[in-house]
């Protein structure tokens, strides 16, 4: 996905044309962007089936019955490459907004 504006005159462009901040500029101002893409089993199911990630839900409710965390996510998910980490919501302090970490 990109990240789209519409300009004065309707035309649609990519707000990273734009410029950016870095991680430590957002994070000095309390901007911190969490990704909640694998909380929900139907987010896992729409994985499997709009980019093919074989086994995604299965793996999902293997992670589900993890009790040890942190955890890198890539543990569960061979389509992971990078260092991302899986913590609980109580663990990082984090409230629920609505049904977000239902």
């Amino acid at each position: 996905p990109i990240l789209v504006e519409k300009t004065y005159s309707g035309q649609v462009q990519a707000v990273r044309n734009r410029g950016f901040f870095t991680h430590q500029e957002t994070e000095s101002a309390d901007l911190v962007f969490r990704h909640f893409a694998y909380v929900n089993e139907s987010q896992l199911q729409f994985k499997e089936i709009y980019y093919g990630y074989r086994g995604a839900v299965v793996n999902w409710k293997k992670l589900q019955s993890n009790l040890l965390f942190p955890i890198k996510l890539s543990t569960y998910f061979d389509w992971v490459t990078d260092e991302t980490m899986v913590d609980t919501a109580v663990n990082l302090g984090i409230k629920p907004m609505g049904d977000a970490l239902v």
